[in-house]
Protein backbone atom coordinates (compact mmCIF):
# COMPACT_ATOMS: atom_id res chain seq x y z
CA UNK A 1 0.00 0.00 0.00
CA UNK A 2 1.39 3.47 -0.85
CA UNK A 3 2.81 5.37 2.08
CA UNK A 4 0.32 8.25 1.55
CA UNK A 5 -2.56 5.91 2.26
CA UNK A 6 -1.01 4.56 5.44
CA UNK A 7 -1.24 7.73 7.47
CA UNK A 8 -4.33 7.31 9.59
CA UNK A 9 -3.54 10.45 11.52
CA UNK A 10 -4.27 12.56 8.41
CA UNK A 11 -7.63 10.96 7.70
CA UNK A 12 -8.79 9.61 11.02
CA UNK A 13 -11.51 12.30 11.55
CA UNK A 14 -12.95 11.62 8.12
CA UNK A 15 -12.94 7.86 8.62
CA UNK A 16 -14.43 8.13 12.06
CA UNK A 17 -17.23 10.39 10.88
CA UNK A 18 -17.94 8.68 7.55
CA UNK A 19 -21.32 7.56 8.76
CA UNK A 20 -22.27 11.13 9.64
CA UNK A 21 -23.26 11.72 6.00
CA UNK A 22 -26.27 9.55 6.75
CA UNK A 23 -27.96 12.44 8.53
CA UNK A 24 -27.85 15.02 5.66
CA UNK A 25 -28.57 12.28 3.13
CA UNK A 26 -31.73 11.19 4.91
CA UNK A 27 -32.76 14.82 5.56
CA UNK A 28 -32.39 15.68 1.87
CA UNK A 29 -34.27 12.57 0.80
CA UNK A 30 -37.10 13.36 3.22
CA UNK A 31 -37.39 16.96 2.01
CA UNK A 32 -37.51 15.81 -1.60
CA UNK A 33 -40.06 13.14 -0.79
CA UNK A 34 -37.83 10.51 -2.32
CA UNK A 35 -38.39 6.81 -1.93
CA UNK A 36 -40.01 4.88 0.86
CA UNK A 37 -39.34 1.82 2.95
CA UNK A 38 -36.35 0.44 4.79
CA UNK A 39 -34.54 -0.66 1.62
CA UNK A 40 -34.45 2.86 0.14
CA UNK A 41 -33.26 4.48 3.35
CA UNK A 42 -30.67 1.74 3.82
CA UNK A 43 -29.25 2.44 0.34
CA UNK A 44 -29.01 6.15 1.10
CA UNK A 45 -27.33 5.55 4.46
CA UNK A 46 -24.82 2.93 3.29
CA UNK A 47 -24.10 4.83 0.07
CA UNK A 48 -23.28 8.08 1.84
CA UNK A 49 -21.01 6.31 4.33
CA UNK A 50 -19.20 4.39 1.58
CA UNK A 51 -18.62 7.53 -0.50
CA UNK A 52 -16.98 9.29 2.42
CA UNK A 53 -14.99 6.19 3.23
CA UNK A 54 -13.63 6.14 -0.33
CA UNK A 55 -12.82 9.85 -0.15
CA UNK A 56 -10.78 9.26 2.98
CA UNK A 57 -8.68 6.70 1.14
CA UNK A 58 -7.76 8.99 -1.76
CA UNK A 59 -5.84 11.62 0.07
CA UNK A 60 -8.53 14.05 1.22
CA UNK A 61 -6.61 16.18 3.72
CA UNK A 62 -7.79 16.77 7.22
CA UNK A 63 -9.41 20.18 7.55
CA UNK A 64 -11.32 22.29 9.98
CA UNK A 65 -14.50 21.05 11.61
CA UNK A 66 -16.63 23.33 9.43
CA UNK A 67 -15.01 21.97 6.30
CA UNK A 68 -15.65 18.41 7.35
CA UNK A 69 -19.28 19.18 8.15
CA UNK A 70 -19.73 20.79 4.73
CA UNK A 71 -18.15 17.79 3.03
CA UNK A 72 -20.41 15.37 4.90
CA UNK A 73 -23.51 17.42 4.08
CA UNK A 74 -22.63 17.76 0.39
CA UNK A 75 -21.92 14.04 0.11
CA UNK A 76 -25.20 13.17 1.77
CA UNK A 77 -27.24 15.45 -0.49
CA UNK A 78 -25.55 14.15 -3.65
CA UNK A 79 -26.16 10.54 -2.63
CA UNK A 80 -29.82 11.34 -1.88
CA UNK A 81 -30.27 12.99 -5.28
CA UNK A 82 -28.67 10.11 -7.15
CA UNK A 83 -30.75 7.55 -5.25
CA UNK A 84 -33.92 9.56 -5.82
CA UNK A 85 -33.26 9.99 -9.54
CA UNK A 86 -32.61 6.27 -9.98
CA UNK A 87 -35.71 5.44 -7.93
CA UNK A 88 -37.90 7.76 -10.01
CA UNK A 89 -36.42 6.64 -13.32
CA UNK A 90 -37.16 3.04 -12.43
CA UNK A 91 -40.85 3.93 -12.58
CA UNK A 92 -40.63 4.69 -16.29
CA UNK A 93 -42.39 7.48 -18.17
CA UNK A 94 -45.08 7.93 -20.77
CA UNK A 95 -48.71 7.12 -21.48
CA UNK A 96 -50.19 4.69 -18.95
CA UNK A 97 -53.92 5.39 -19.43
CA UNK A 98 -55.87 2.75 -17.46
CA UNK A 99 -58.34 0.58 -19.35
CA UNK A 100 -61.29 1.89 -17.36
CA UNK A 101 -60.80 5.36 -18.90
CA UNK A 102 -61.09 3.98 -22.41
CA UNK A 103 -64.70 2.99 -21.81
CA UNK A 104 -65.41 6.31 -20.09
CA UNK A 105 -63.99 8.23 -23.05
CA UNK A 106 -66.24 6.43 -25.55
CA UNK A 107 -69.31 6.94 -23.36
CA UNK A 108 -68.62 10.65 -22.83
CA UNK A 109 -67.92 11.23 -26.52
CA UNK A 110 -71.28 9.76 -27.49
CA UNK A 111 -73.16 12.00 -25.02
CA UNK A 112 -71.62 15.39 -25.90
CA UNK A 113 -73.77 17.47 -28.30
CA UNK A 114 -71.92 19.02 -31.22
CA UNK A 115 -72.06 22.76 -31.85
CA UNK A 116 -72.28 24.08 -35.43
CA UNK A 117 -68.82 24.78 -36.79
CA UNK A 118 -68.52 28.43 -37.87
CA UNK A 119 -66.31 29.49 -40.75
CA UNK A 120 -63.59 31.63 -39.14
CA UNK A 121 -60.67 33.55 -40.55
CA UNK A 122 -57.06 33.10 -39.57
CA UNK A 123 -56.61 36.41 -37.72
CA UNK A 124 -57.83 37.86 -34.45
CA UNK A 125 -59.70 41.14 -34.44
CA UNK A 126 -58.58 44.06 -32.27
CA UNK A 127 -58.39 42.93 -28.64
CA UNK A 128 -59.95 44.51 -25.56
CA UNK A 129 -57.93 44.69 -22.35
CA UNK A 130 -59.76 43.16 -19.39
CA UNK A 131 -57.26 43.91 -16.63
CA UNK A 132 -54.62 42.13 -14.56
CA UNK A 133 -54.89 38.36 -14.29
CA UNK A 134 -53.45 34.98 -15.24
CA UNK A 135 -54.57 31.40 -15.95
CA UNK A 136 -57.96 32.32 -17.49
CA UNK A 137 -60.84 29.83 -17.89
CA UNK A 138 -64.22 30.60 -19.50
CA UNK A 139 -67.34 28.87 -18.17
CA UNK A 140 -69.29 26.57 -20.47
CA UNK A 141 -72.09 29.09 -20.92
CA UNK A 142 -69.67 31.78 -22.03
CA UNK A 143 -70.77 34.26 -19.33
CA UNK A 144 -67.72 34.61 -17.11
CA UNK A 145 -63.96 34.37 -17.24
CA UNK A 146 -62.28 32.97 -14.13
CA UNK A 147 -58.64 33.75 -13.39
CA UNK A 148 -56.18 34.40 -10.58
CA UNK A 149 -54.83 37.84 -9.69
CA UNK A 150 -53.49 39.65 -6.62
CA UNK A 151 -56.16 40.15 -3.96
CA UNK A 152 -56.48 42.94 -1.36
CA UNK A 153 -53.66 41.38 0.71
CA UNK A 154 -51.38 40.90 -2.35
CA UNK A 155 -51.95 37.13 -2.27
CA UNK A 156 -53.06 35.41 -5.48
CA UNK A 157 -56.79 34.81 -5.43
CA UNK A 158 -59.42 33.41 -7.79
CA UNK A 159 -61.60 36.08 -9.45
CA UNK A 160 -64.71 35.98 -11.67
CA UNK A 161 -65.38 38.65 -14.32
CA UNK A 162 -68.49 38.97 -16.54
CA UNK A 163 -67.43 38.87 -20.19
CA UNK A 164 -70.16 41.28 -21.25
CA UNK A 165 -69.06 43.98 -18.83
CA UNK A 166 -69.13 44.40 -15.08
CA UNK A 167 -66.90 44.36 -12.04
CA UNK A 168 -64.72 41.41 -11.02
CA UNK A 169 -65.65 39.45 -7.91
CA UNK A 170 -62.90 37.99 -5.77
CA UNK A 171 -64.08 34.42 -5.17
CA UNK A 172 -61.47 33.23 -2.67
CA UNK A 173 -60.54 36.42 -0.82
CA UNK A 174 -61.89 34.91 2.39
CA UNK A 175 -59.56 31.91 2.00
CA UNK A 176 -55.98 31.65 3.33
CA UNK A 177 -52.84 31.22 1.24
CA UNK A 178 -52.21 31.81 -2.44
CA UNK A 179 -55.03 30.37 -4.57
CA UNK A 180 -54.48 30.03 -8.29
CA UNK A 181 -55.10 28.10 -11.53
CA UNK A 182 -58.91 27.76 -11.52
CA UNK A 183 -60.51 24.84 -13.36
CA UNK A 184 -64.25 24.69 -14.11
CA UNK A 185 -66.57 21.70 -14.05
CA UNK A 186 -67.92 20.98 -17.56
CA UNK A 187 -71.14 19.49 -16.13
CA UNK A 188 -72.04 21.63 -13.12
CA UNK A 189 -71.24 24.47 -10.72
CA UNK A 190 -67.85 23.27 -9.56
CA UNK A 191 -64.45 24.95 -9.26
CA UNK A 192 -61.02 23.45 -8.57
CA UNK A 193 -57.91 25.41 -7.72
CA UNK A 194 -54.38 25.01 -6.42
CA UNK A 195 -53.44 26.41 -3.01
CA UNK A 196 -50.35 26.54 -0.78
CA UNK A 197 -52.18 27.25 2.48
CA UNK A 198 -51.05 24.00 4.11
CA UNK A 199 -47.36 24.45 3.34
CA UNK A 200 -47.22 22.43 0.13
CA UNK A 201 -49.41 22.59 -3.01
CA UNK A 202 -52.82 20.93 -2.62
CA UNK A 203 -56.10 20.93 -4.55
CA UNK A 204 -59.29 22.47 -3.15
CA UNK A 205 -62.84 22.47 -4.53
CA UNK A 206 -65.74 24.90 -4.13
CA UNK A 207 -68.96 25.90 -5.86
CA UNK A 208 -69.31 28.54 -8.56
CA UNK A 209 -72.66 29.62 -7.10
CA UNK A 210 -73.09 32.29 -4.48
CA UNK A 211 -74.77 31.47 -1.18
CA UNK A 212 -75.95 34.92 -0.23
CA UNK A 213 -73.21 37.45 -0.83
CA UNK A 214 -70.31 35.02 -0.59
CA UNK A 215 -69.52 31.53 -1.90
CA UNK A 216 -69.26 28.61 0.47
CA UNK A 217 -65.77 27.86 1.84
CA UNK A 218 -63.61 25.50 -0.18
CA UNK A 219 -62.80 21.93 0.81
CA UNK A 220 -59.54 20.10 0.37
CA UNK A 221 -59.58 17.19 -2.08
CA UNK A 222 -56.05 15.82 -2.24
CA UNK A 223 -54.60 14.06 0.82
CA UNK A 224 -51.24 14.79 2.42
CA UNK A 225 -48.08 12.84 1.74
CA UNK A 226 -47.22 14.45 -1.61
CA UNK A 227 -47.42 17.60 -3.70
CA UNK A 228 -50.54 18.15 -5.80
CA UNK A 229 -50.83 20.80 -8.50
CA UNK A 230 -52.42 21.75 -11.85
CA UNK A 231 -56.00 20.53 -11.26
CA UNK A 232 -58.48 19.77 -14.03
CA UNK A 233 -61.89 18.09 -14.05
CA UNK A 234 -62.17 14.92 -16.07
CA UNK A 235 -64.87 15.15 -18.77
CA UNK A 236 -67.77 13.71 -16.74
CA UNK A 237 -67.27 16.38 -14.09
CA UNK A 238 -67.17 13.66 -11.42
CA UNK A 239 -63.41 13.22 -11.20
CA UNK A 240 -60.14 15.07 -10.70
CA UNK A 241 -57.03 14.86 -12.87
CA UNK A 242 -53.90 16.48 -11.51
CA UNK A 243 -50.11 16.40 -11.18
CA UNK A 244 -48.98 14.35 -8.18
CA UNK A 245 -45.44 14.06 -6.87
CA UNK A 246 -44.51 11.50 -4.22
CA UNK A 247 -41.54 9.23 -3.51
CA UNK A 248 -39.47 11.09 -6.09
CA UNK A 249 -41.86 10.25 -8.94
CA UNK A 250 -44.20 12.59 -10.76
CA UNK A 251 -47.31 11.47 -12.60
CA UNK A 252 -50.63 12.71 -13.91
CA UNK A 253 -53.33 10.91 -11.95
CA UNK A 254 -57.11 10.69 -12.05
CA UNK A 255 -59.55 9.87 -9.26
CA UNK A 256 -63.30 10.08 -8.79
CA UNK A 257 -64.76 12.77 -6.52
CA UNK A 258 -67.35 11.34 -4.15
CA UNK A 259 -69.35 12.70 -1.22
CA UNK A 260 -68.54 11.30 2.17
CA UNK A 261 -68.47 12.25 5.84
CA UNK A 262 -70.20 15.54 5.13
CA UNK A 263 -67.67 16.61 2.49
CA UNK A 264 -65.86 15.56 -0.67
CA UNK A 265 -63.26 12.82 -0.85
CA UNK A 266 -61.23 11.23 -3.63
CA UNK A 267 -61.58 7.65 -4.73
CA UNK A 268 -58.73 5.40 -5.83
CA UNK A 269 -56.12 7.37 -7.78
CA UNK A 270 -54.94 5.87 -11.06
CA UNK A 271 -51.92 7.05 -13.08
CA UNK A 272 -52.65 8.39 -16.56
CA UNK A 273 -49.21 9.65 -17.59
CA UNK A 274 -45.94 8.82 -15.83
CA UNK A 275 -43.25 11.48 -15.73
CA UNK A 276 -40.49 9.49 -14.08
CA UNK A 277 -37.90 12.07 -13.00
CA UNK A 278 -39.46 14.89 -15.07
CA UNK A 279 -42.30 17.13 -13.93
CA UNK A 280 -45.59 16.37 -15.73
CA UNK A 281 -49.04 17.93 -15.51
CA UNK A 282 -52.41 17.87 -17.29
CA UNK A 283 -52.92 20.90 -19.52
CA UNK A 284 -56.47 20.28 -20.75
CA UNK A 285 -59.00 17.47 -21.20
CA UNK A 286 -61.62 17.95 -23.91
CA UNK A 287 -65.29 17.79 -22.81
CA UNK A 288 -65.88 14.92 -25.25
CA UNK A 289 -63.26 12.85 -23.43
CA UNK A 290 -61.27 12.00 -26.56
CA UNK A 291 -58.38 14.46 -26.19
CA UNK A 292 -56.13 14.78 -23.16
CA UNK A 293 -53.13 17.12 -23.39
CA UNK A 294 -50.29 16.71 -20.89
CA UNK A 295 -47.12 18.75 -20.43
CA UNK A 296 -43.65 17.53 -19.53
CA UNK A 297 -40.73 19.66 -18.36
CA UNK A 298 -38.53 20.72 -15.47
CA UNK A 299 -41.12 22.74 -13.51
CA UNK A 300 -44.14 25.01 -14.16
CA UNK A 301 -43.03 27.00 -17.20
CA UNK A 302 -42.33 25.97 -20.80
CA UNK A 303 -43.44 22.37 -21.29
CA UNK A 304 -43.39 19.80 -24.07
CA UNK A 305 -47.08 19.14 -24.84
CA UNK A 306 -48.40 15.75 -25.91
CA UNK A 307 -51.90 14.88 -27.17
CA UNK A 308 -53.38 11.57 -26.01
CA UNK A 309 -56.63 9.84 -26.98
CA UNK A 310 -57.60 7.98 -23.78
CA UNK A 311 -59.94 5.72 -25.75
CA UNK A 312 -57.27 4.29 -28.06
CA UNK A 313 -53.99 5.21 -26.37
CA UNK A 314 -52.82 7.13 -29.46
CA UNK A 315 -50.27 9.85 -28.67
CA UNK A 316 -48.44 12.58 -30.60
CA UNK A 317 -46.34 15.62 -29.77
CA UNK A 318 -47.78 19.12 -30.04
CA UNK A 319 -44.62 21.17 -29.51
CA UNK A 320 -43.50 23.47 -26.72
CA UNK A 321 -46.08 25.52 -24.82
CA UNK A 322 -45.29 28.47 -22.50
CA UNK A 323 -47.07 27.16 -19.41
CA UNK A 324 -49.84 25.24 -17.71
CA UNK A 325 -52.65 27.45 -19.03
CA UNK A 326 -51.62 27.47 -22.69
CA UNK A 327 -54.10 24.84 -23.99
CA UNK A 328 -57.90 24.78 -24.07
CA UNK A 329 -60.83 23.19 -25.93
CA UNK A 330 -64.18 24.34 -27.21
CA UNK A 331 -67.34 23.14 -25.44
CA UNK A 332 -67.81 20.13 -27.73
CA UNK A 333 -64.11 19.23 -27.84
CA UNK A 334 -63.86 19.62 -31.63
CA UNK A 335 -61.55 22.66 -31.52
CA UNK A 336 -58.18 22.73 -29.80
CA UNK A 337 -56.46 26.07 -29.16
CA UNK A 338 -52.89 26.34 -27.95
CA UNK A 339 -50.01 28.77 -27.63
CA UNK A 340 -46.66 27.58 -28.90
CA UNK A 341 -43.18 28.61 -27.85
CA UNK A 342 -39.83 28.38 -29.56
CA UNK A 343 -38.56 24.80 -29.05
CA UNK A 344 -35.44 26.05 -27.23
CA UNK A 345 -37.25 27.63 -24.26
CA UNK A 346 -37.67 24.52 -22.14
CA UNK A 347 -36.73 20.89 -21.69
CA UNK A 348 -37.80 17.86 -19.71
CA UNK A 349 -35.12 17.90 -17.01
CA UNK A 350 -33.97 14.61 -15.44
CA UNK A 351 -34.21 16.31 -12.03
CA UNK A 352 -37.70 17.75 -12.51
CA UNK A 353 -38.77 16.16 -9.24
CA UNK A 354 -36.21 18.46 -7.55
CA UNK A 355 -36.67 21.66 -9.56
CA UNK A 356 -40.44 21.56 -9.11
CA UNK A 357 -39.95 21.76 -5.33
CA UNK A 358 -37.65 24.79 -5.36
CA UNK A 359 -39.17 28.29 -5.06
CA UNK A 360 -37.84 29.29 -8.48
CA UNK A 361 -41.13 30.33 -10.03
CA UNK A 362 -42.05 29.80 -13.69
CA UNK A 363 -39.35 30.01 -16.31
CA UNK A 364 -39.39 33.47 -17.84
CA UNK A 365 -38.60 33.89 -21.51
CA UNK A 366 -38.77 36.79 -23.90
CA UNK A 367 -39.89 34.54 -26.74
CA UNK A 368 -43.08 35.69 -28.48
CA UNK A 369 -45.82 33.07 -28.59
CA UNK A 370 -47.87 31.94 -31.58
CA UNK A 371 -51.53 30.83 -31.62
CA UNK A 372 -52.68 27.57 -33.21
CA UNK A 373 -56.22 26.21 -33.55
CA UNK A 374 -57.95 23.28 -35.22
CA UNK A 375 -59.11 19.69 -34.97
CA UNK A 376 -57.36 17.93 -32.05
CA UNK A 377 -56.90 14.78 -34.16
CA UNK A 378 -55.66 16.63 -37.25
CA UNK A 379 -53.30 19.42 -38.17
CA UNK A 380 -53.54 22.72 -36.35
CA UNK A 381 -53.47 26.00 -38.28
CA UNK A 382 -51.68 29.17 -37.24
CA UNK A 383 -53.95 32.09 -36.30
CA UNK A 384 -52.51 35.58 -36.60
CA UNK A 385 -52.57 37.43 -33.28
CA UNK A 386 -53.06 40.81 -34.94
CA UNK A 387 -52.24 43.57 -32.46
CA UNK A 388 -51.03 40.97 -29.95
CA UNK A 389 -48.37 39.62 -32.30
CA UNK A 390 -44.91 39.73 -30.80
CA UNK A 391 -46.26 39.72 -27.23
CA UNK A 392 -45.27 37.16 -24.60
CA UNK A 393 -48.57 35.24 -24.23
CA UNK A 394 -48.57 32.50 -21.60
CA UNK A 395 -52.23 31.45 -21.21
CA UNK A 396 -55.54 31.29 -23.03
CA UNK A 397 -59.18 30.34 -22.60
CA UNK A 398 -61.59 29.51 -25.44
CA UNK A 399 -65.28 30.44 -25.35
CA UNK A 400 -67.83 27.64 -25.94
CA UNK A 401 -68.06 28.14 -29.71
CA UNK A 402 -64.29 28.75 -30.19
CA UNK A 403 -65.03 32.10 -31.86
CA UNK A 404 -63.54 34.15 -29.03
CA UNK A 405 -60.65 33.85 -26.61
CA UNK A 406 -59.19 35.39 -23.50
CA UNK A 407 -55.40 35.61 -23.70
CA UNK A 408 -52.99 36.15 -20.79
CA UNK A 409 -49.91 38.24 -21.53
CA UNK A 410 -46.75 38.32 -19.42
CA UNK A 411 -45.74 41.98 -19.27
CA UNK A 412 -42.83 42.39 -16.88
CA UNK A 413 -44.03 41.32 -13.46
CA UNK A 414 -47.70 41.75 -14.40
CA UNK A 415 -50.08 39.35 -16.16
CA UNK A 416 -52.60 41.10 -18.39
CA UNK A 417 -55.82 39.64 -19.79
CA UNK A 418 -57.06 40.47 -23.29
CA UNK A 419 -60.38 39.57 -24.93
CA UNK A 420 -60.23 38.90 -28.68
CA UNK A 421 -62.48 37.36 -31.33
CA UNK A 422 -61.91 35.62 -34.61
CA UNK A 423 -63.74 36.98 -37.64
CA UNK A 424 -66.35 34.25 -38.19
CA UNK A 425 -69.44 33.64 -40.28
CA UNK A 426 -72.42 31.67 -39.06
CA UNK A 427 -72.70 28.07 -40.34
CA UNK A 428 -74.31 28.03 -43.77
CA UNK A 429 -73.68 31.72 -44.35
CA UNK A 430 -70.41 31.14 -46.15
CA UNK A 431 -71.83 28.40 -48.37
CA UNK A 432 -74.73 30.64 -49.38
CA UNK A 433 -72.38 33.12 -51.01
Amino acid sequence: MPEALRQPSSFQPLRALAGAAVVPACAAAAWLGLGSGAIFWGVVAVGSALVLGLLSGFGVPRGSGARLVALHAATGVVVALIAGALHAAAGGAGNVVPAVLQTVAFDVDAAVPLDPLPACGDELQAPTRLGIGANPRIDFEGRYVWYDAPGPEARRQIHRLPLEGGEPLCWTCGEPGHNRRPALNPRGPGLLFETDRDGSPAIHAMETRLRGERPRPSRRLTPGGGRSAAPRYEPTGRGLVWSHMASGRVSVEVASIVSGHGGLILGLARPVYAGGTAWVAPLAWAPDGRSLVVGRGSRPGPLQAAWIDPATGAERGLGMVPGLGAVDFSRDGRTLAMLRDDPTTGTAAPLGFLLARLPLGPVRSGTASTLWMGDPEGELAAVSLGELAGRRLVGLAVDPSAQGLVLAERDGDDDLLHRAHRRCEAPGQASAR
